[in-house]
């Protein structure tokens, strides 16, 4: 249970007393509390189904740690609600999605989208509460289409070429977005 409270300081007023030459009494006033609001605030996106573009990126670095992800995420009126913050010096391929160090995505949705690239298989994992679907989900409340590999041979790794020639996928995932954390699908 959350417990909410408050501290008010009244100011006290000193009100002198005619028929008598004691010091006055300090009476507080009275101030009508403020009436309390019941209309919650509009959530900051419409909800409805939510999509959300990614480029997943893969380097030369060890498989551990070699897949990054720019996102791109729409409500749905496809007004922008979230966005990988990329740059050139720190992270010019996005931020890491690998099974050790996934990516907690946050947006203006109320929890964040958890996004984990995987090299077995070649897909990407997603949940967002308990919504779990990967890359291949192609029915269900939540769906993806995939691009091909640019370029499809993969990233050519070398001492001479390093990182520069890094390959990346295009995803559209699709998947419900509500205005509250989606309830458990467990049973």
């Amino acid at each position: 249970m959350n417990l909410c409270g408050f501290s008010e300081i009244r100011p006290l007023v000193a009100a002198p007393s005619a028929s008598s030459s004691s010091p006055a009494v300090a009476t507080p006033t009275q101030t009508p509390p403020a009436p309390a609001s019941s209309v919650a605030p509009p959530p900051a996106y419409a909800t409805g189904t939510c999509s959300f573009h990614l480029q997943e990126w893969q380097d030369c670095q060890d498989d551990s740690k070699n897949l990054f992800a720019i996102v791109n995420m729409k409500d749905n009126n496809h007004n922008d609600i979230g966005d990988t913050n990329t740059s050139p010096d720190k992270n010019p391929l996005g931020d890491p999605i690998n099974a050790s160090n996934p990516l907690s995505f946050t947006s203006k949705l109320p929890i964040p989208l958890v996004i984990v690239g995987e090299h077995q298989n070649d897909y990407v994992q997603f949940s967002y509460g308990n919504l779990q679907w990967t890359s291949r989900t192609t029915s269900g409340p939540a769906t993806c289409s995939n691009g091909g590999w640019d370029p499809k041979d993969g990233p050519v790794c070398s001492s001479r070429f390093g990182n520069t020639l890094a390959v990346r996928i295009s995803l559209a995932p699709t998947y419900i977005c509500h205005d509250a954390p989606l309830p458990s699908t467990s049973s």
